[in-house]
């Protein structure tokens, strides 16, 4: 089951999240959503997106030239196109206007894909920079990752990195809010991509 969010940064209850996605196989998570922290009076203030469950760093998004994605209506998806075909569902979008200028973006594509039949899932990004920049691809999971080179396994399924040279690196995440903790115990961990680019494509392709 592939699930991804279009929309835009300015929604009741907002987390900053244009293009994010959720994936499970067989009823068991592999890319994950980590959802909210118990409320408190920082939630609904002006600090709001310092707490990072909030962050568009800390959900399965690229993180461009260390630019994150804003907090408003003005910042959301473009050109949002949903198709399926023969067993084959894909989501596509624009990310451009989910960041600020800062970032530099003249274009950001999005495409979302799973083959049913393939049990496969393809996530393909096609950019095109102002300048040269280190572009972060995050992703969030309950499984400890295992890094082997240009793949990650996670739990059953293995993410491959397809189009760039790149730098894999996994974070362990501490859990101490009882609300997450429910959720997804005491440790989530967040895979890192990093590579550098002007202009082109990366793809990562999710399967068993």
């Amino acid at each position: 089951a592939l699930i991804a969010k279009g929309g835009h940064n300015g929604e009741s209850h907002n987390h900053n999240d244009i293009g994010s996605f959720m994936l499970y196989d067989d009823g068991q998570p592999v890319i994950i959503d980590i959802g909210v922290e118990r409320y408190t009076k920082k939630t609904f203030s002006p600090q709001r997106y310092e707490i990072w469950t909030m962050r568009s760093g800390y959900h399965n998004v690229p993180q461009i030239g260390g630019a994150e994605q804003l907090p408003g209506e003005e910042y959301g998806a473009q050109q949002v196109d949903y198709r399926v075909e023969q067993g084959v569902s894909s989501l596509t979008m624009e990310l451009r206007d989910t960041y600020g200028a800062e970032a530099g973006i003249h274009s950001w594509n999005r495409s979302l894909c799973l083959d049913r039949g393939a049990a496969c899932v393809q996530i393909c990004d096609r950019y095109e920079l102002v300048r040269e920049q280190e572009i972060a691809f995050h992703f969030m999971t309950l499984q400890k990752p295992e890094i082997r080179g240009a793949e990650v396994k996670i739990g059953t399924s293995t993410l491959r990195i397809g189009g760039a040279q790149a730098a894999v690196s996994a974070e362990k995440i501490d859990v101490t809010d009882n609300h997450l903790q429910k959720s997804w115990g005491d440790t989530l961990y967040r895979v890192t991509v990093i590579t550098k680019g002007q202009k082109g494509e990366v793809c990562f392709e999710i399967k068993r």
